[in-house]
């Protein structure tokens, strides 16, 4: 009977610390502010020779008119046959952040249409796309290395605590 209470005191112990250690990084995804994910953007390799895109090409390409927006940065390569591109926006509540969200996957469901038949490595790029909401802000990256820099906003590498 003693022995079953501490194993069971150890179990809760180790399910507590356990949580203890997850917090911090839940806790630093949800509050990251954009110029933090943006700092951590623009250290990326990926964005180095990227141009920002200004507010006609959001609006050409994800149909979004960016004042509306708290914040809507699009990093893009400069060739029309580079479908890398990273794209940041901040959205002032939730119905807003819906709507961010479904225009990047119009944005690169219209890019496959666009590139199907003959841009195959393009198509592969936009297939492995990530959109993902960060609080009150948005992510969409197109590039191989989409999952690497996610990663390294999720840990907010290079980013004073």
């Amino acid at each position: 009977m003693v022995k079953k209470s501490i194993l069971a005191a150890y179990i809760c112990l180790c399910i507590m610390c356990l949580i203890l250690i997850a917090m911090p990084a839940m806790h630093k995804k949800e509050t990251m502010t954009r110029e933090q994910i943006e700092h951590v953007m623009k250290q990326h390799p990926l964005t180095k020779d990227m141009i920002e895109a200004d507010a006609r090409m959001i609006r050409r390409f994800y149909h979004l008119d960016s004042n509306q927006y708290e914040s809507a940065h699009v990093w893009r390569k400069e060739s029309v046959m580079d479908v890398e591109e990273a794209a940041l926006f901040t959205a002032k509540n939730k119905k807003q952040q819906e709507e961010i969200i479904a225009a990047c996957k119009a944005h690169i469901r219209n890019q496959i249409i666009s590139f199907e038949g003959y841009g195959d490595d393009q198509v592969a790029l936009l297939k492995q796309a990530v959109i993902v909401p960060y609080g009150e802000h948005v992510l969409c990256i197109v590039s191989k290395y989409a999952d690497e820099l996610q990663e390294e906003i999720e840990q907010g590498k290079g980013i004073e605590s």
